[in-house]
């Protein structure tokens, strides 16, 4: 049994971020606005089901490219956060508040750089959340109250958590999952395909989480 979060809980999530995922792909695809749950508002789209918050990652590489040009800290609830990630952040925090959904979310879910957006809200309302995949984010920890835990779900070889050694985690407890980043490295030499990349899809966190809950209700 994991602590903070259950592997069911864990693969729910998961699949329920892979299913808003596709629902924003078609979207872009066909140049169309997200539908419904989705909230898009300055390149950060989210939803918010049963008083749940969901974060997607980025649709827009510039997302991540202003995120690797700011080097920065800012400070942030007693502690210092990546600049790039507060301001990301603080996009998601107005539109909450614009759509009347703050004081309506009382627990958030995250992916990739909405894995760290997902992270900044519930560390600054007081409430848990899970994330999937989510960069270094502090560079000194805050003040958080005790319900604001992080469950970090990540692969050994995503390279996305790893982008910004300067930074740190520092989550409440933290799940691994796939092989090391050795073995994929092999892989890829052997394949002479960069197979890296699969391990930061959503689709992949789905896939591993199904086969480990599947065998704790074996057990």
């Amino acid at each position: 049994m994991l602590k903070h979060a259950s592997l069911e809980q864990l693969y729910c999530d998961a699949v329920e971020l892979r299913e808003l995922y596709k629902l924003s792909a078609k979207a872009h695809a066909e140049k169309k606005p997200v539908p419904a749950p989705l909230i898009s508002y300055m390149n950060v789209e989210y939803a918010v089901i049963d008083r749940v918050l969901y974060v997607l990652g980025a649709n827009d590489p510039q997302d991540w490219i202003q995120g690797m040009r700011v080097l920065g800290s800012n400070s942030f609830m007693g502690g210092r956060v990546h600049s790039g990630f507060l301001d990301h952040y603080q996009n998601m925090h107005t539109s909450i508040v614009t759509e009347g959904l703050l004081g309506k979310i009382d627990r958030g879910v995250g992916h990739s750089l909405g894995g760290v957006t997902a992270r900044l809200f519930c560390a600054q309302m007081g409430i848990p959340c899970n994330t999937f995949g989510r960069p270094t984010l502090w560079e000194k920890p805050a003040n958080l109250s005790p319900e604001a835990t992080e469950m970090r779900v990540y692969h050994r070889s995503d390279p996305a958590v790893r982008l910004w050694p300067a930074f740190k985690h520092l989550e409440t407890a933290k799940l691994k999952l796939g092989p090391p980043w050795w073995v994929v490295l092999l892989e890829c030499f052997t394949t002479m395909e960069f197979k890296f990349r699969k391990y930061h899809w959503m689709g992949t966190y789905v896939d591993h989480l199904e086969e480990l809950w599947t065998g704790e209700k074996a057990k």
